[in-house]
């Protein structure tokens, strides 16, 4: 798990990782500019966000540009970066026992996540600033005629 921990739960956050088995590791905040570089080592990323107000998170598209498919709670947005079964799974807001299936379904069938990386990698290219502001620009010239 990567990711800054809010001022306010530090202490609650400690004692939590002093539980964690050995096989979970909290690798605290990487910067940026790392963090495609970092998320290659893995198979999946696990985004299973309790607000469902939640933004576009930017780690999708490291995870995109990493080829790293990524496995989601289905908030309000996810629709907005996840394309279920093409650059990810989504399973519903909330639903414990729903993410325990999927996770075993991947756990089964591991090319549910394989076969994902390259969409993952190409999709990732659309968040490229050159392409994320065409439509813009096109928009732009279009209101110019």
């Amino acid at each position: 798990s990567y990711g800054p921990v809010w001022p306010t739960e530090t202490v609650w956050f400690e004692q939590l990782q002093a539980g964690f088995p050995s096989y979970v590791h909290y690798g605290g905040v990487v910067a940026a500019s790392e963090s495609v570089g970092v998320l290659t080592h893995y198979f999946f990323m696990l985004f299973p966000t309790r607000f469902f107000t939640e933004g576009v998170p930017g780690t999708f598209i490291d995870a995109y540009a990493a080829g790293l498919p990524v496995v989601a709670s289905s908030w309000e947005s996810v629709t907005d970066v996840l394309i279920e079964g093409r650059t990810g799974y989504a399973y519903p807001f909330g639903d414990v026992d729903a993410l325990v299936a999927l996770l075993l379904r991947i756990a089964r069938q591991p090319e549910l996540i394989t076969r994902l990386r390259t969409h993952c990698v190409s999709e990732a290219l659309r968040y490229q600033p050159e392409q994320a502001i065409r439509p813009f620009i096109q928009r732009l010239l279009s209101a110019e005629e």
